[in-house]
């Protein structure tokens, strides 16, 4: 029976204990194939860039880094597997790479940066200071989730604060400038106020 597949590569970049936690395996490229009969066969072509072996680091450099180390490119049917007699290609870097703002890499229009420190830092390699244990592909089964239990239920101050209602009175003490008009009717539409700069005078205008 005539059909199409997929043809997938995946790369095996090299893991550190204790450095980047990254994938075993990372899609780079595939394309699938056009209709090939029954005995027929394709060639088809997939590339991608060496930065694209790139995994990120929040926690040292908040940059993507290219670590030093043996890579495998694989050819496979999907994460998982791959099909008989295919071998993996092996690709060697030779020096650690961090693209980084001075360096980012050619297809970032800005380099990547950390934006969620706050929340990462909720997180540790060993739960310490009431913190969440990370996952480690160094030890899988040890830093498995647990379900929650006791103290885990309970909130911390900081949480708690951040649900706390908006104190609109204590944040308009010291306010300069002009409030905006409430509670006033006008013929206009929301639509009419789109893409409108914020300093338009449509905003002040009365019914």
């Amino acid at each position: 029976m005539a059909g199409k597949d997929v043809v997938q590569v995946y790369v095996n970049a090299p893991y550190y204990t204790g450095g980047i936690e990254k994938a075993e395996v990372v899609l780079t490229d595939f394309v699938k194939t056009g209709t090939i009969e029954p005995g027929a066969s394709e060639t088809v072509t997939l590339s991608f860039k060496v930065e694209d072996m790139a995994s990120y680091d929040y926690q040292e450099a908040g940059a993507y880094v290219l670590e030093q180390g043996d890579y495998e490119i694989r050819i496979q049917s999907d994460s998982h597997t791959t099909p008989a007699g295919i071998e993996p290609i092996a690709y060697t870097v030779a020096e650690t790479v961090v693209y980084d703002e001075s360096n980012p890499r050619s297809t970032d229009e800005v380099a990547a940066t950390n934006q969620f420190d706050d929340v990462s830092a909720q997180a540790s390699a060993d739960g310490a200071d009431g913190t969440v244990q990370m996952m480690s592909r160094a030890d899988f089964a040890g830093t498995f989730p647990t379900a929650p239990e006791g103290d885990d239920f309970v909130a911390s101050d900081a949480t708690v604060e951040g649900f706390e209602a908006w104190d609109y009175d204590a944040a308009a003490e010291g306010f300069e400038g002009d409030m905006p008009t409430t509670g006033a009717d006008t013929d206009l539409s929301l639509i009419d106020m789109r893409g409108l700069e914020k300093d338009d005078p449509a905003w002040d205008e009365p019914s």
